[in-house]
Protein backbone atom coordinates (compact mmCIF):
# COMPACT_ATOMS: atom_id res chain seq x y z
CA UNK A 1 0.00 0.00 0.00
CA UNK A 2 2.60 2.50 0.77
CA UNK A 3 4.22 1.32 -2.25
CA UNK A 4 1.19 2.39 -4.33
CA UNK A 5 1.88 6.18 -3.06
CA UNK A 6 5.53 6.31 -3.49
CA UNK A 7 5.79 4.71 -7.00
CA UNK A 8 2.35 6.49 -7.88
CA UNK A 9 1.32 3.15 -8.92
CA UNK A 10 -2.83 3.77 -10.08
CA UNK A 11 -4.93 0.38 -8.04
CA UNK A 12 -7.49 -1.07 -10.74
CA UNK A 13 -10.57 -3.08 -9.02
CA UNK A 14 -8.51 -6.21 -9.74
CA UNK A 15 -5.40 -4.76 -8.04
CA UNK A 16 -7.55 -3.34 -4.73
CA UNK A 17 -9.39 -6.79 -4.55
CA UNK A 18 -6.07 -8.79 -4.67
CA UNK A 19 -4.39 -6.67 -2.26
CA UNK A 20 -7.58 -7.60 -0.09
CA UNK A 21 -7.16 -11.32 -0.23
CA UNK A 22 -3.48 -11.36 0.58
CA UNK A 23 -4.19 -9.06 3.42
CA UNK A 24 -7.06 -11.44 4.43
CA UNK A 25 -5.22 -13.91 4.14
CA UNK A 26 -1.98 -13.15 6.07
CA UNK A 27 -4.12 -12.50 8.85
CA UNK A 28 -6.18 -15.70 9.24
CA UNK A 29 -2.50 -17.11 8.91
CA UNK A 30 -1.18 -15.69 11.10
CA UNK A 31 -4.62 -15.53 13.52
CA UNK A 32 -4.22 -20.07 12.75
CA UNK A 33 -0.84 -19.58 14.07
CA UNK A 34 -0.60 -18.16 17.51
CA UNK A 35 -3.75 -20.94 18.06
CA UNK A 36 -1.66 -23.44 17.24
CA UNK A 37 1.35 -22.25 19.32
CA UNK A 38 -1.23 -21.66 21.82
CA UNK A 39 -2.57 -25.05 21.89
CA UNK A 40 1.26 -26.39 21.96
CA UNK A 41 2.07 -24.61 24.92
CA UNK A 42 -0.90 -25.73 26.86
CA UNK A 43 -0.57 -29.09 26.28
CA UNK A 44 3.39 -28.62 27.43
CA UNK A 45 2.38 -27.31 30.79
CA UNK A 46 -0.38 -30.03 31.03
CA UNK A 47 2.62 -32.88 30.72
CA UNK A 48 4.88 -30.65 32.63
CA UNK A 49 2.10 -30.69 35.52
CA UNK A 50 1.91 -34.25 35.63
CA UNK A 51 5.06 -35.06 35.20
CA UNK A 52 6.01 -32.67 37.97
CA UNK A 53 2.72 -34.48 39.80
CA UNK A 54 4.61 -37.95 39.02
CA UNK A 55 7.89 -36.55 40.25
CA UNK A 56 6.41 -35.42 43.86
CA UNK A 57 4.28 -38.58 44.57
CA UNK A 58 7.45 -40.70 43.68
CA UNK A 59 9.75 -38.65 45.96
CA UNK A 60 6.80 -39.03 48.58
CA UNK A 61 6.75 -42.71 48.19
CA UNK A 62 10.60 -43.17 48.15
CA UNK A 63 10.93 -40.62 51.70
CA UNK A 64 8.31 -43.15 53.10
CA UNK A 65 10.00 -46.33 52.18
CA UNK A 66 13.09 -45.23 53.19
CA UNK A 67 11.45 -44.10 56.84
CA UNK A 68 10.36 -47.47 57.24
CA UNK A 69 13.21 -49.18 56.67
CA UNK A 70 15.06 -46.71 58.81
CA UNK A 71 12.75 -47.57 61.78
CA UNK A 72 12.55 -51.45 61.09
CA UNK A 73 17.07 -51.66 60.96
CA UNK A 74 17.78 -48.89 63.74
CA UNK A 75 15.99 -50.97 67.00
CA UNK A 76 19.52 -51.35 69.05
CA UNK A 77 20.45 -47.78 67.88
CA UNK A 78 20.87 -44.67 69.39
CA UNK A 79 22.27 -41.05 69.20
CA UNK A 80 24.79 -39.96 71.36
CA UNK A 81 25.72 -36.99 72.44
CA UNK A 82 27.15 -35.22 69.14
CA UNK A 83 25.04 -37.11 66.47
CA UNK A 84 26.77 -40.17 66.64
CA UNK A 85 25.27 -43.64 67.02
CA UNK A 86 26.17 -46.41 69.21
CA UNK A 87 25.07 -50.12 67.96
CA UNK A 88 24.59 -51.50 71.50
CA UNK A 89 22.09 -48.78 72.41
CA UNK A 90 23.95 -47.45 75.52
CA UNK A 91 24.64 -43.67 75.76
CA UNK A 92 28.54 -42.60 76.11
CA UNK A 93 28.65 -40.01 79.17
CA UNK A 94 31.15 -37.22 79.07
CA UNK A 95 33.94 -37.77 82.22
Amino acid sequence: AISTLVFATPITAMNGFGIFVVLVGSARYSYVSVLEKQGAASQKDNVNSEQAEDRRTDNLEKAISMDSQASEGDEGMELLPGGKESSNGARERKR
